[in-house]
This record gives structure tokens, C-alpha cells and sequence, in this order.
């Protein structure tokens, strides 16, 4: 990942210098052919690194995810899917006097007794295995931008600094912007996930129990009401997906519109506001600059939702 993120901002530099060396034209001819073969290196560079990445990032979730699968298993078999009483604790014992007397006045009061919570049933443990394992799979090859994305975004800026020097902020100002209200929308993101999982355990746990007793539903003829059940659990649950997946859309907008936005903020700076001549060279390496934004400030909303699923993932199986 490091690799590929050194060759991302090299095909920039060496895109400025052709600029500059075919507006210029000072140097040997051979510095240019150079240049374009620098290019074209990192490109493939970059690729080989990225789909190694990758490979390696899918690879790990599905060992992950068959370890959790494992581990649940051999769970669900030591539990019961009913509440059980706490083991019998031993009677603290009375409180005695200085010279070895027990005291009468202070007896100890029986504590109120405790139940163990009860598991789901068969429709929590399918929905765990099925679903809440496979949310690793997809956090894993997201796992390093936690540390590869705020690395491009601060050489992306110094590049963009050395070229459209305080114009910049302009930029920064509008991509804070759009990280706070991205926020806002993971946390109601996170809330509706939530109910929706806890929906879907409920449908399944129905499912799992009409299949069980199928020749008693058989005999007295409840098929329509079982089935108008299942439909009502179906449709709320399809209901609270449906709001998850229009906040997820949120996210995804905020942050695929925010390098179009920082772009326009800077270079309008840059061009009205500092009055300074835009030249071509200037131009086209900061727009290879604001498209390599394109990809972190793309990529953090997909990592935040996937982070997010897991954690939730991972409360529901602990």
C-alpha cells in the first residue's frame, strides 16, 4: 500500500515537467522521452502494487471470517436458548464484633436473584453467522486507509500548496465542510443499521420456529395468518434498509462531490481572488491532484461504513 501510494504522485511530477518541458522547450529531448517513461512505469508500478493489495486485503477477511464462524459455532453449542439461574453463591458471612461476637443488629440481606440473558434462538445464530461475519471480509481491504488515506491527503496538499500556494485553503475550508456533515450522516447511519439488524434476527427467529412446528400450522390451517406475520416482520425490515441504504447514499454524495467542490473553491481563489494567470502546467497538475483526492475522500466513506457495520457486527457476536 505504501508503494502504491508513492507511485500515485508520480505521474503528477512528471506530468508538471512535461507541461513545463514542451512550454519551455530548454532541455534535451531525451529528458522528455524520460519523462514519459517515467509515467508510464509508475502507472504499471502502481497496478501491480494495488491488485497485490487487494489480494492479499480479501485474502485476510476470509480467513477472518472462517475464524468468527468457527468461534460461533462452538459457541452456540455451550449455550442455551433459554434464561438460565446464576450459579448458587456462597452466603457472605455476618459481620462480628471486636471481641469475636456476631453481631444481631446487622444481618445480611439475600440479594435479589439474577437471570442470564437467553440467546436469540436459531434465527439470531443464522443471521450471525451468515451476516454479521461476512461485514470482516469487506473491512479488511479498506483496513490500512485508516493511515494510507490522511497520508495522500497531506502530500496531495503540499503538492497543491507548491502550485496554487494559499488558494489551497479555500479548498481545505470546503472539504472540512463536507467531512462534518458526512459525520452527521454515519452516526444516523449507524442507528438504523442497527434496527435493521434487529428486525431481520426477528424474522428469522419466526421462520426458523414456523418451520419447526409446519405440521401444526398444517392441521389447523394458519397459513395465512403465519404467512401475513412473516410479510409484516418483511416489510418493516425492508423499510429500515431502505433508510439505511438512502444515509449511505448520503455519505457516498457528500464525499464523491467534495473533490469537484475543493477544486472549483481553489481555483477560483487562485484566479479571482489572488489574481494570479492560470497557466497550463499549473492547471492540469492540480486537476491530476484533485482526482487522486478523488479516491481517499471516496474511499474514507466506504471504510466508515464498513468500519461502522463491523463494529456493530462484532457487539452483536460478543
Amino acid at each position: 500500500k505504501l508503494i502504491n501510494d508513492v507511485c500515485t504522485f508520480v505521474g503528477p511530477f512528471l506530468l508538471n515537467r512535461i507541461l513545463n518541458f514542451v512550454e519551455q522547450r530548454t532541455e534535451d529531448d531525451r529528458i522528455g522521452y524520460l519523462y514519459a517513461v517515467g509515467m508510464v512505469a509508475a502507472s504499471g508500478c502502481q497496478a501491480l502494487a494495488m491488485a497485490h493489495y487487494f489480494q492479499r486485503g480479501y485474502r485476510n477477511g476470509m480467513c477472518l471470517r472462517a475464524s468468527l464462524i468457527l468461534l460461533a459455532y462452538s459457541k452456540a453449542l455451550r449455550v442455551l436458548p433459554w434464561p438460565t439461574p446464576p450459579p448458587a453463591d456462597e452466603q457472605p458471612a455476618a459481620p462480628t464484633t471486636a471481641d469475636g461476637h456476631r453481631r444481631r443488629c446487622c444481618r445480611p440481606r439475600p440479594a435479589a436473584p439474577q437471570t442470564r440473558p437467553a440467546v436469540g434462538g436459531m434465527g439470531q445464530m443464522t443471521n450471525l453467522i451468515s451476516s454479521d461475519t461476512d461485514k470482516f471480509t469487506f473491512l479488511m481491504p479498506y483496513f490500512n486507509l485508516f493511515w494510507s488515506a490522511p497520508l495522500q491527503l497531506i502530500i496531495c496538499f503540499i503538492m497543491l500548496f507548491a502550485y496554487v500556494s494559499w488558494a489551497l485553503l479555500s479548498g481545505i475550508a470546503v472539504m472540512f465542510v463536507c467531512v462534518y456533515l458526512s459525520n452527521l450522516v454515519q452516526k444516523r447511519a449507524t442507528k438504523v443499521q442497527r434496527l435493521a439488524m434487529e428486525a431481520k434476527d426477528e424474522r428469522l427467529k419466526l421462520e426458523v420456529e414456523v418451520l419447526k412446528i409446519m405440521k401444526i400450522i398444517k392441521v389447523y390451517a394458519w397459513e395465512d395468518t403465519i404467512e401475513d406475520h412473516v410479510k409484516q416482520l418483511r416489510n418493516k425490515e425492508l423499510r429500515l434498509q431502505l433508510r439505511y441504504k438512502l444515509w449511505a447514499m448520503g455519505i457516498f454524495l457528500t464525499f464523491s462531490l467534495s473533490p469537484a467542490l475543493v477544486s472549483l473553491a481553489t481555483f477560483g481563489t487562485y484566479s479571482f481572488i489572488l489574481n494570479k494567470r492560470l497557466t497550463a502546467a499549473t492547471a492540469f497538475t492540480s486537476l491530476s491532484l484533485f482526482n487522486i483526492l478523488t479516491f481517499p475522500l471516496g474511499a474514507m466513506p466506504m471504510m466508515a461504513r464498513f468500519f461502522m457495520e463491523a463494529r456493530v457486527a462484532k457487539d452483536r457476536l460478543q
